[in-house]
Parts: structure tokens; sequence; C-alpha cells
């Protein structure tokens, strides 16, 4: 059975060079999301993931949530602050 996530989830990618770290699903397309931190993947270029390669930890803030799902471009400051609180390992 396949997870389900919702663009704007917060979630952690769980393999590869960047396990551990954490990001926004900014899109879903064709069974792969496409995930952000502001940093070294920004809004513009995210990275592609399989679901069976990140685990959820939030459903994320619900004003970024909604500007992504109206498909309004947003800052990568702006979702640089929204995972502030899971980047403090």
């Amino acid at each position: 059975m396949e997870k389900e996530f919702e663009v704007g989830n917060v979630v952690e990618s769980s393999s590869g060079h960047d396990k551990g770290k954490a990001y926004v699903i900014v899109r879903k397309e064709n069974g792969y999301y496409y995930i952000a931190n502001g940093k070294e993947r920004k809004y513009v270029n995210p990275k592609k993931k399989s679901p069976k390669h990140i685990k959820f930890l939030s459903v994320g803030e619900e004003l970024l949530t909604e500007r992504i799902k109206q498909g309004q471009e947003i800052g990568n400051e702006t979702i640089k602050k929204a995972l502030w609180p899971y980047n403090q390992k």
C-alpha cells in the first residue's frame, strides 16, 4: 500500500544523500512528490522523490499550504521559515 501525502505537508527524506532533512511537498505528479527546502532545493527546482523514500512529519502551515495549492509562487525564505522547527536537531 502506497503512502499518500498532500501538497504542503512537511516530510523527511528517509533515503539518499539528503536523509534526515525536512522538506515541504510543493507538487504531486505521476505518483511522485516534488519537495523543496528553500536551500539546496528551491521552490522552482524541487527534488523528485518516491513516496517510499519520504516520511510524514506534519501537515504544514495552513497559509503556506493554501498558497501552494492556489498555484501562487512562494519564496524560498517562506519555506525555510516553515521548516525551521524541524531542522533544529
